[in-house]
């Protein structure tokens, strides 16, 4: 691992003034990247940053990127957008046998990192949450959260540093949905309404909808100053009750990486300097130096760190029904509120091309106070003996899931959506 270098430009009275770019500098190579035991997920993603020009960045498309093992066998990356460079090989994988450096060729330039290997990893052996609270810097309303918690395996062998990120999926459920939208058309003569046509759309499923979220930021630990190799109970992960995500039932995958103690650092020291943890390209006050460099000019600054990455993970849920009485009450403030109207209009009458008072006002009310000021949808519309023409009418979000996450049930989903 190369030295840590931080270039502090806030005290100019204290440093040697720095050289700023011209406007033509292509800027800094910002790499951040990993070779991982698990075919699929290695992944590398390069851009070009300047050191004023905070969230401002390019993408770099154009780079031949290669990683190397064993010095003899060269594994080519290509392009899949958005800076993003994965393994030609769909099914390559680090193996602990084997050493792996990066080579990048882009704008004329050679860069390479320091090898690197796969370290030993604990296991997990379980996953459980806890409930707190606690205050926020002056607000004096406790903030209710869970904690989660992490305990692995007791391992003397294994890495005493690793690296968390967190894939939250929960169950949105529209509860009166019928699989299918109805659109009301209105028809004019002049500036009244003449009737109401309806137009339904079917689906297969907008009941049931999985909303996720990847948490961002870096999440680092280390069993490094403990008596025994071993995480027992550890919180690693926290979200609040307020939020509609523990309504029915939430699921996290934790994804543990095992990494080096240079890597732990590195990524320690750009949680600490970045205001945004973990962006690479928006470092403050100063840039991190990782392990590349540019095998033509030693002295050209490189952000970023290529690290191998021994990755294993775990899900666990989380049930509405787990929650205590004072969490669930917490949590039902976050529940939609269900309106169900009724409404009944005249029928048209069958001698005249216009519509009769009755009529007119009636759709108006519908159109104009229940569907647009009261922002109501038509649940379904149909004919009651003795009543006429009726629509049923609710919240869109009780209707429809669309919208709030993917209609498609995941595959390792393998519990029960609930039933009304």
């Amino acid at each position: 691992m190369r030295k840590l270098l931080v270039i502090l430009i806030l005290f100019p009275s204290c440093i040697s003034p720095y050289d700023f770019r011209p406007d033509d500098s292509p800027g800094y190579l910002v790499v951040e990247g990993y070779v991982s035991n698990k075919a699929g997920d290695s992944e590398i993603r390069l851009s070009r940053s300047g050191l004023f020009q905070v969230n401002v960045y390019d993408q770099v498309s154009d780079a031949v990127v290669v990683v190397i093992e064993n010095e003899t066998i060269e594994h080519p990356w290509v392009y899949h957008g958005d800076g993003l460079y994965k393994p030609e090989q769909e099914d390559f994988f680090a193996k602990k046998e084997s050493t792996y450096y990066l080579r990048i060729i882009q704008a004329g330039q050679v860069y390479e990192s320091e090898p690197v290997h796969l370290p030993n990893s604990l296991d997990i052996e379980n996953l459980s949450f806890e409930s707190v609270a606690f205050n926020q810097d002056g607000d004096p309303v406790e903030n209710p959260r869970l904690n989660l918690h992490i305990t692995t395996s007791n391992d003397e062998d294994a890495s005493r540093y690793y690296m968390y990120t967190f894939e939250e999926t929960w169950l949105n459920w529209a509860r009166y949905s019928l699989d299918k939208i109805v659109e009301p058309i209105f028809i004019y003569h002049g500036y009244e309404i003449k009737n109401i046509e309806f137009e339904t759309t079917y689906y297969d499923n907008i009941t049931y909808c999985w909303p996720s979220n990847k948490v961002v930021g870096i999440n680092i630990q280390t069993s490094e100053g403990l008596s025994s190799n071993q995480f027992l109970n550890l919180p690693i992960f926290s979200f609040s009750l307020e939020s509609p995500k523990l309504l029915y039932t939430y699921s996290v995958l934790v994804n543990q990486y095992a990494i080096s103690r240079e890597v732990h650092h590195f990524f320690n020291m750009l949680k600490e300097f970045s205001e945004n943890a973990g962006y690479l390209y928006d470092i403050q006050p100063g840039f991190i130096e990782g392990n590349i460099y540019n095998t033509n000019n030693p002295e050209e600054f490189v952000i970023g760190v290529f690290y191998a990455a021994n990755h294993s993970s775990s899900r666990k849920y989380k049930f509405f029904s787990d929650l205590s009485r004072e969490e669930k009450y917490i949590v039902l403030r976050h529940k939609p509120k269900c309106k169900f109207i009724q409404y009944t209009y005249p029928n048209i009458t069958a001698d005249s091309l216009l519509p009769d008072e009755d009529l007119n006002n009636a759709l108006l009310y519908l159109r104009d106070s229940l569907i647009i000021d009261q922002g109501l949808y038509i649940l379904d519309n149909y004919f009651l003996e003795g009543l006429g023409p009726v629509v049923d009418l609710t919240n869109g979000q009780c209707i429809s899931c669309l919208g709030s996450g993917t209609n498609e049930k995941p595959s390792w989903w393998d519990v029960p959506l609930p039933i009304e």
